[in-house]
């Protein structure tokens, strides 16, 4: 911050440190303060998020939608899983069901492949892909397929691995 701190903030860190919080945490509120910023703008820099739940909401962009993120998006997500309690399968579901999402117009395979790299962050295996395919193709909805692939393990992990709720 090219500064001396101030009492109040030096006692809030501390305290957040003494009740278990790491340095990690402490660092991403300072790269992601105002002042933090508004530093890098006079440098003529753009500032790199570290929050995870920006992350985690420009993942969906880039693995659902297939685009690159824009920031009013980014922190309009980020916002309602941080701050109104939005869950990760909330915010995947409403990706999933966009206008944009369903303009791209994806057959069964495409979807369930696109579930696959967004939900499991994998590649789908040839059995995966042809029985998820074959059930959009016979009795299920793409929602009750997005509910199957949202209640899994592996969407846990990486809900968890960003520190948000599945």
């Amino acid at each position: 911050m090219d500064r001396e701190p101030e009492e109040a903030g030096l006692d809030y860190w501390t305290k957040e440190m003494n009740n278990g919080k790491d340095r990690e945490f402490v660092f991403d509120g300072f790269v992601n303060s105002p002042e933090w910023a508004g530093i890098c703008k006079e440098y003529g820099i753009k500032p790199v998020t570290l929050d995870p739940v920006s992350a985690f909401a420009e993942r969906l962009y880039e693995t659902c939608l297939g685009r690159d993120a824009d920031d009013a998006g980014v922190k309009y997500w980020a916002n309602e899983i941080a701050v109104n309690g939005a869950s990760a399968s909330e915010v995947a579901r409403f990706f999933f069901f966009s206008d944009e999402f369903i303009k791209l117009d994806l057959n069964n395979k495409e979807y369930v492949t696109r579930l696959y790299k967004t939900i499991m962050n994998r590649e789908p295996e040839d059995d995966g892909l042809v029985y998820w395919a074959g059930q959009l193709s016979t009795s299920s909805s793409r929602e009750s397929v997005f509910d199957g692939f949202a209640n899994s393990p592996e969407w846990e992990d990486i809900c968890n691995s960003y520190g948000i709720t599945k």
